[in-house]
């Protein structure tokens, strides 16, 4: 799997578990630009054909628009790798489980 796989395999799971825990205000901070980026257009109501140019990730693009299509208030911002720990953490996460979930207790509320 490539880097941006995995960075997009991170953010798909993210926005699952925003989605479980019934979140509809997210902040979302990572250190790829690219995936930042992407994030942006699709807020902005870009169609995830017109954004994804890589087959590997052009799955993962839609499904990722699918599931921001449910968040009321979300911002996206880029931050330096070295202050992305849990970012970090996730991604890793996703590359070395995939198939598995990640269950993460907290608020069920909004």
């Amino acid at each position: 799997m490539g880097n941006n796989e995995a960075e997009f395999n991170a953010l798909k799971q993210g926005l699952e578990i925003a989605r479980r825990g019934r979140f509809q205000k997210l902040v979302m901070e990572g250190d790829s630009t690219l995936v930042i980026n992407i994030m942006k257009k699709l807020q902005q109501g870009t169609h995830w054909e017109k954004i994804s140019k890589s087959w590997r990730t052009t799955r993962l693009v839609q499904e990722i628009g699918i599931l921001v299509k449910g968040i009321t208030y979300l911002i996206s911002t880029h931050v330096p790798r070295l202050r992305n720990a849990a970012g970090d953490f996730l991604s890793n996460w996703v590359c070395g489980n995939m198939g598995n979930n990640l269950y993460i207790s907290g608020n069920e509320t909004n």
